[in-house]
């Protein structure tokens, strides 16, 4: 299998109309320190790379940083919390923060059904309600609205919304129908997009972990 890069995904994502959280990545925490003045803080900043897993739990999130200097900081502290093989292929991510509703949308390729997309709860809930829904690519309309209403992140398509946030079930479900095609067309082994966030205003994806075939 071969692992894109945050950077590789994201681009993969942009061919298929996928919007991301505007973001810039380095390998060094000072170098970020010139990249922040692309972006609007307050910022998120994270470790990646092909074996960095359970980023959260291993304190390699970090949220509300208000300045480049502070970005900086939290990246070299995250790089003592990482192997010397992670810190050897490391990418540090600064994006902009975004607020709204958290899910899961993915991808895999199943032993036995072939290509199947997934949909659920995401960011830290992901684990917590550990529930999704899966359908066979390529996904219909009508599939994909079905997927919707099947776990518990369908209370934020509802008229009244969950918690003071509602979301468009049409963005979401263009975002199910592209995931679908990218898929079947690039030879995607697994995608997992978590979490992918929505407001009001718009859906993005923010963090992406891609593996092709």
């Amino acid at each position: 299998m071969r692992f894109l890069s945050f950077p590789a995904a994201e681009k993969l994502l942009g061919r298929y109309g996928v919007k991301t959280v505007p973001s810039v990545h380095s390998g060094s925490p000072q170098e970020l320190l010139s990249l922040a003045g692309r972006l609007k803080p307050p910022f998120a900043l994270k470790a990646t790379g092909r074996g960095i897993n359970h980023k959260s739990e291993r304190g390699l999130v970090a949220l509300h940083l208000h300045t480049p200097a502070e970005a900086v900081a939290a990246a070299r502290q995250m790089a003592t919390r990482l192997t010397p093989v992670e810190r050897g292929s490391v990418l540090f991510v600064l994006q902009e923060m975004r607020s709204g509703a958290e899910f899961l949308v993915g991808a895999k390729k199943d032993a036995s059904f072939g290509c199947v997309a997934l949909f659920g709860v995401g960011g830290t809930g992901a684990e917590l309600y550990s529930e999704s829904t899966v359908r066979l690519c390529p996904l219909s309309k009508q599939d994909a609205a079905q997927m919707l209403s099947e776990t518990k992140a369908a209370a934020f398509f509802s008229k009244v919304g969950f918690r003071g946030v509602r979301v468009s079930p049409d963005a979401v479900e263009a975002l199910l129908l592209a995931v679908s095609r990218l898929a079947l067309a690039e030879g995607v082994e697994e995608m997992d997009l978590n979490p992918v966030i929505a407001n009001s205003k718009g859906l993005w994806v923010a963090d992406a972990r891609v593996f092709l075939r």
